[in-house]
C-alpha cells in the first residue's frame, strides 16, 4: 500500500505541479466561482483522489469539480504520466462512469474512503452527500443496548 501524504506534502506537490505547469493553474482556475476553491485547492483534491484511487482495488468516482481539474491535469500528458509513475509506480487511467446507479455507488465508497484516510472531505468540493457521510461517521461513540 502506498503511504499516505502529509498536507505538507501534498502541498509542496501541488506548489512544483503548478510552478512546473503554469498553464494547469490558468485552466483550473475558471472551473469554480467560490474564491476559496482555488487550483491549489483543487489540485490538492485531485492529488488526494489519485492517491485513494491508488491505495485500493476498489473502483472510486471522484466529485464533479474532482473530476474537472482532474481533466485539466491528465491534459498536461507529460507532467501527468511522470507524476504518476514517481508517486504511484503507475498510470492512472480515467475512465468514463456508467450507469447512474453504479456511479453514484463507487462515488459513495469513494467518500467512505476518504473520510477514513483523509478525514472531511470539503463540502464546497465533494458536496452534500460527502458532508453527510462525514456526519454520519462522527455518529461512532454512539450505542444501543
Amino acid at each position: 500500500m502506498i503511504e499516505k501524504p502529509s498536507a505538507e506534502v501534498l502541498d509542496k506537490l501541488v506548489s512544483d505541479l503548478l510552478k512546473t505547469m503554469p498553464a494547469l493553474q490558468d485552466k483550473l482556475l475558471p472551473l469554480s466561482d467560490d474564491p476559496q476553491i482555488t487550483p491549489q485547492v483543487l489540485m490538492k483534491e485531485v492529488l488526494k483522489f489519485l492517491y485513494l484511487v491508488a491505495s485500493t482495488s476498489k473502483s472510486l468516482s471522484p466529485s464533479l469539480l474532482t473530476d474537472l481539474a482532474w481533466h485539466e491535469f491528465i491534459l498536461c500528458t507529460r507532467l501527468y504520466m511522470k507524476f504518476c509513475q514517481e508517486n504511484f509506480d503507475r498510470y492512472i487511467h480515467h475512465t468514463p462512469g456508467g450507469e447512474k446507479k453504479e456511479t453514484h455507488r463507487k462515488y459513495l465508497q469513494t467518500i467512505r474512503l476518504y473520510i477514513v484516510i483523509f478525514g472531511e472531505p470539503k463540502k464546497e468540493i465533494w458536496g452534500e452527500m460527502a458532508h453527510n457521510e462525514w456526519l454520519d461517521a462522527q455518529c461512532g461513540t454512539c450505542n444501543a443496548n
